[in-house]
């Protein structure tokens, strides 16, 4: 049986190698075989002249019977005639060649020849599937061939056919049949039925097996990766990339050895400018990437300029960048807050942009700062108030309330309803923690307390005589809160003088 042009336009049609191909005849013939006239003793060859021999195992009988069974025996006289030799014995099991047109009817034939298309088609499938699947996140080619009432796109990439479905389109693109073109692949499927559910009135689902995107941030990092030999090579490594397709991409990168930022740009702006007009003209910023917040938040707001960045929350990643004036206040903002928000995405920091007009009347300053001007002021941190709820304090420190001495002047006040999110029961809270563990003191008690302290430090080297057991001692080693001779711990009643 020669069916080698039939596999030679096998092998040019799905790819397939003549190995596979003949083997999975073989199976499918042996199976038939088995199934359509129970033999099991089924040799199939393949010989010089790529011709197919099956071979059938046949008992040698001497004549016919009620029994005879041609499938699996032969006379005598005919094995003889077919094998070339006379010393072939009665009983003797031997290898007969057959015609496998003549041993299956209509039916049967259409059985194998169904069996072995599927078999191919599966195998095409699954070679398919390993070559796509081996290029996710990578850039295909290929040909629009119909775009459906849904807006959904059917790519021609050759071996399958692709889709771009509407929400991997790019808002600032328009796409008509039998143009060219580049996406990242996302998913491979070879089940349609999973395709079916995935997607709803697929182009033939049997052969729609590859996914794309055109809003992928892959998309913009491999073209990049093409202009930029410098990624390619390693010299240069993309540390982040964040994308609002249509309107800007943000590339944070980095290099041991070289400026990352200028051969990303390329001479002249060429290598940038090619991966643009393949975003339809969507813009690209390229940042260099540090470990630095404060630096790093700077560079991601390009193109606007900023004066200075204040940590305002290093817990939850939150800071101010501060620039001049408006017009750099619009550049950092970029259309409909875009530009901030993917330099946050690419950071990881929420980032509020103030003017330093602004940053002065909002009396806006970083953590540290804060902290050292509790310290020298001589504030009390929240977190020293027992018994108050982190989720309070929370919301206190949010309204630039971070002392008890504030929320003490805040209670005189009863100013509570002026700081957001806050509470009835918080307030509740707060007034019963701060009468239970805060001792308010008069003012004139404290001014008068002072004054005898400033009065004790000037006198402190003074010597005195206790009244009680005449022991000598200065002034210093008593507590002036609670004076007493060191010697027989009598009170003692001191009185300054000014």
């Amino acid at each position: 049986m020669n069916i080698y042009d039939g596999i030679k336009s096998l092998v040019s049609a799905k790819g397939l190698s003549e190995e596979l191909i003949f083997s999975t005849i073989q199976e499918i013939f042996i199976e038939a075989y088995a199934q359509f006239k129970e033999i099991d003793d089924v040799k199939i060859i393949r010989d010089d002249n790529n011709a197919l021999n099956i071979y059938i195992e046949k008992e040698i009988i001497e004549k016919k019977n009620k029994n005879f069974d041609p499938d699996l025996q032969i006379l005598l006289k005919e094995a003889v005639k077919q094998l070339g030799s006379e010393e072939l014995q009665i009983g003797e099991k031997v290898d007969i060649l057959t015609d496998p047109l003549k041993d299956f009817n209509q039916r049967e034939i259409s059985w194998i020849s169904e069996n072995i298309i599927n078999r191919l088609n599966n195998s095409e499938k699954d070679i398919i599937k390993s070559e796509y699947f081996n290029r996710k996140n990578k850039i295909v080619t290929g040909i629009i061939i119909k775009k459906d009432h849904e807006g959904n796109i059917y790519v021609d990439l050759g071996k399958a056919t692709a889709m771009l479905a509407i929400e991997e389109q790019s808002p600032s693109e328009h796409y008509e049949v039998d143009d060219r073109i580049k996406a990242v692949v996302t998913e491979v499927f070879s089940n349609s039925a999973k395709i079916r559910r995935r997607k709803k009135e697929a182009l033939n689902p049997k052969n729609i097996q590859v996914f794309l995107s055109r809003t992928s941030p892959n998309l913009v990092k491999e073209l990049i990766s093409m202009e930029v030999p410098e990624i390619a090579d390693g010299n240069i490594q993309i540390k982040k990339i964040t994308r609002e397709p249509g309107y800007k991409t943000k590339i944070a990168v980095l290099s041991d050895t070289i400026e990352p930022v200028s051969p990303c740009i390329g001479p002249h702006g060429l290598r940038i400018v090619n991966v643009i007009k393949e975003l339809g003209g969507e813009k690209i910023d390229i940042v260099k990437y540090s470990d630095e917040p404060r630096l790093f938040i700077k560079q991601a707001l390009t193109p606007a300029k900023v004066d200075r960045i204040i940590i305002q929350d290093e817990a939850s990643k939150t800071a101010f960048a501060i620039v001049p004036d408006k017009i750099q206040l619009a550049y950092a903002y970029g259309k409909q807050k875009k530009n901030v928000v993917l330099a946050a995405k690419l950071t990881g920091w929420k980032i509020n942009v103030k003017t330093e007009m602004e940053a002065e009347t909002e009396n806006i300053e970083s953590s540290d700062v804060r902290e050292l001007k509790n310290i020298f002021m001589d504030m009390t941190p929240l977190s020293d108030l027992p018994e108050i709820s982190p989720e309070i304090i929370q919301i206190l420190e949010a309204a630039d309330i971070h002392s008890i001495e504030h929320l003490v002047e805040i209670d005189e006040k009863n100013s509570y309803q002026e700081i957001e999110n806050l509470k009835e029961e918080h307030v509740a809270e707060i007034k019963r923690v701060l009468s239970e563990f805060v001792e308010i003191e008069d003012d004139e008690e404290v001014s008068e307390e002072s004054e005898e302290r400033e009065i004790f430090e000037e006198m402190e080297d003074e010597e005195i005589e206790c009244p009680s057991c005449s022991a000598k001692f200065k002034i210093k080693e008593i507590d002036l809160k609670s004076p007493a001779c060191p010697q027989c711990h009598q009170a003692l009643e001191i009185e300054f003088e000014e």
